[in-house]
């Protein structure tokens, strides 16, 4: 974890591109997945992973993000999103529905 740190701070960083040189040694170690857009969602990956806050945005990645309550009823995976981005419309984040596959 703390080599993760030391990644973050020690390095910009932009959408898509590898969190390190490729000399680096934990370049072998940390996987990235190339040609992310800053538009795409937060992985899933991210929320199950404990490397930072799991309440953020799945669009902003703003603190403070809430799970809709009535879609965890329909959905095992159902991403927090923040009130800003609700009202703005953007469609919350759900994956593998309980029972029949169904439109939310």
């Amino acid at each position: 974890m703390v080599s993760l740190v030391t990644l973050i701070t020690g390095y910009d960083y932009t959408c898509g591109a590898p969190l390190c040189p490729p000399k680096h040694p934990q370049a072998e170690k940390i996987v990235v997945r190339p040609q992310i857009l800053c538009r795409a969602p937060v992985e899933v990956a991210y929320y199950g992973a404990m490397i930072g806050p799991i309440d953020i945005c799945a669009h902003c990645a703003a603190p403070g993000a809430d799970t809709k309550q009535e879609l965890k009823k329909r959905f095992k995976t159902v991403l927090p999103v923040c009130h800003i981005c609700d009202m703005a419309g953007k469609a919350p984040v759900v994956a593998r529905p309980y029972g029949k596959a169904s439109n939310y």
